[in-house]
C-alpha cells in the first residue's frame, strides 16, 4: 500500500489524491525550513501605514494613550414619556395604522386597550379602515426621538 508523503496517511492503490490533505501521490512534501530564523516572506514586520510625523501628537498628561471622550451627553438620554402617554415605535405604528388600522392594531400597540376594541367592533364599516390610514400617516410624519419612539 502507498502512504501519502505529505501526511502520511494509507492509501488505496488506485488513488491519485489523498483523502486527507488533498495532495497528489507521488508529490514531494513540501521543504521544512530548517533555520529557525528562515521565516516565509509573510511573516516579515510590514512598515508602517502612515509616518510617524503624521500622527497627532499625544496629549501631554497621557503619554500616548487616547482613551474615548468622557463627556456628559455623549450618548443619547433616555426620555420619560410624558404623563398619560407611551412611547411606540414610529415605524410600527404607522405601518400598522396604515395597513391593519381597520381592525385597531396600532391602537393596541399604543396600549389603547379601549379605541382598539372600538375599532374592532366598527371594522365591518370600513370608517376604522380609513381613520387607521389617516392616524398611520399622521404617525410616520410625526418627529421622533433618537430611539425612533412617538409618543403617544
Amino acid at each position: 500500500m502507498p502512504f501519502c508523503t505529505v501526511c502520511g496517511k494509507e492509501l488505496p492503490e488506485v488513488a491519485a489524491f489523498c483523502t486527507t490533505c488533498a495532495a497528489k501521490v507521488g508529490e514531494a512534501a513540501p521543504a521544512q525550513p530548517t533555520d529557525a530564523t528562515e521565516a516565509p516572506a509573510a511573516v516579515q514586520p510590514l512598515a508602517p501605514l502612515y509616518p510617524s510625523s503624521n500622527l497627532p501628537q499625544a496629549y501631554p498628561a497621557q503619554q500616548g494613550y487616547y482613551p474615548a471622550p468622557q463627556q456628559q451627553g455623549y450618548y443619547p438620554q433616555t426620555v420619560q414619556a410624558p404623563p398619560g402617554t407611551k412611547a411606540v415605535n414610529k415605524l410600527a405604528y404607522g405601518l400598522c395604522g396604515i395597513f391593519l388600522g381597520s381592525l385597531g392594531v396600532h391602537k393596541f400597540l399604543a396600549g389603547k386597550i379601549g379605541l382598539g376594541v372600538v375599532y374592532l367592533l366598527f371594522c365591518w364599516t370600513g370608517i376604522p379602515a380609513l381613520v387607521g390610514l389617516i392616524e398611520g400617516i399622521i404617525g410616520l410624519t410625526k418627529e421622533s426621538d433618537a430611539y425612533g419612539n412617538i409618543y403617544l
